[in-house]
């Protein structure tokens, strides 16, 4: 199942919530913020870009911007989590490479840790319970206050290790890591099931089983999530929308706003040049 949630480039949220029901499927999603899960409890699994992790209570996954991703739930156990969303625009300049160091970057951003175990030391609640609380104050201050609390959790987020090994991949799924590292280098250019099947001298239908066991989806929907959300950075940088959709591999424009509207809830030009955008939310993992 693909979801999406986003968050204005001003904004910093933060919720805690518990979900005692067990899932069928990956609630699969990409987006331009960054995003943290701290699970203090729960029976579930994440999926990152082809690799599977199994976190414990008191950890931590973190996900940079244009990383396809998704979380299961496994069992009735309740999974009680923080999670918070923000984009580097709420955080000082020249603050900004240090306290997103915990965050991998780049294009093969998945290859980097993900992951963080037995977190506990770092007392991190106390910091997403401020951040919640924000929500409850004035509008003069709640800005202001959320952007010092995201600084000092961020802070405390520079102390972590990441755990060796975290994630797993079966041998079946070894090309997947290279095949996603093509496709998120050439996401401009015409990529089709026949071109990376040629490619990678792996057969169509081959390429397409092995795809959805590793990433939980298909090639065309992953492409199209990280197309649209490529595209949506290049409006908030001020691309004209047209240029965006080119820039990105839409050859049709119809394509791009149809694709555009069904992931993100709204029209491709409510994001040009303006960070003051709605929250969209369809479905919270």
């Amino acid at each position: 199942m693909l979801t999406q949630n986003s968050v204005a480039q001003n904004e910093i949220k933060c919720t805690c919530s518990v979900t005692t029901q067990a899932t069928a499927d990956y609630f699969l999603h990409c987006h331009s913020h960054y995003e943290i899960y701290y699970i203090l409890s729960g029976d579930i699994s994440y999926l990152a870009e082809g690799s599977c992790y199994q976190p414990v209570p008191d950890s931590l996954m973190v996900f940079p911007p244009n990383l396809f991703h998704g979380m299961k739930v496994l069992s009735t156990q309740p999974y009680r989590r923080y999670t918070l969303y923000f984009h580097d625009s709420v955080l000082p300049v020249e603050l900004k490479n240090f306290l997103l160091a915990i965050f991998p970057s780049g294009s093969d951003a998945a290859a980097e840790p993900l992951y963080y175990p037995n977190v506990s030391s770092l007392n991190l609640e106390p910091l997403f319970s401020y951040l919640i609380d924000c929500e409850q104050m004035d509008s003069a201050y709640r800005d202001a206050m959320s952007s010092v609390y995201l600084q000092a959790l961020l802070g405390r987020l520079t102390f972590l290790t990441p755990a060796p090994a975290a994630h797993t991949h079966t041998e079946r799924s070894g090309r997947i890591p290279e095949i996603l590292q093509y496709i998120n280098d050439h996401l401009e250019e015409p990529l089709s099931l026949d071109h990376l099947s040629g490619r990678f001298f792996i057969s169509k239908n081959y390429l397409n089983v092995l795809f959805r066991e590793t990433t939980g989806t298909t090639i065309g929907d992953y492409l199209i999530n990280k197309r649209v959300i490529r595209a949506r950075q290049l409006l908030f940088d001020g691309c004209r929308v047209s240029d965006a959709a080119a820039m990105v591999g839409f050859s049709d424009y119809s394509a791009f706003f149809r694709a555009y509207k069904k992931i993100l809830g709204h029209r491709p030009s409510q994001d040009k040049g303006n960070p003051q955008i709605s929250t969209v939310q369809k479905q919270s993992s």
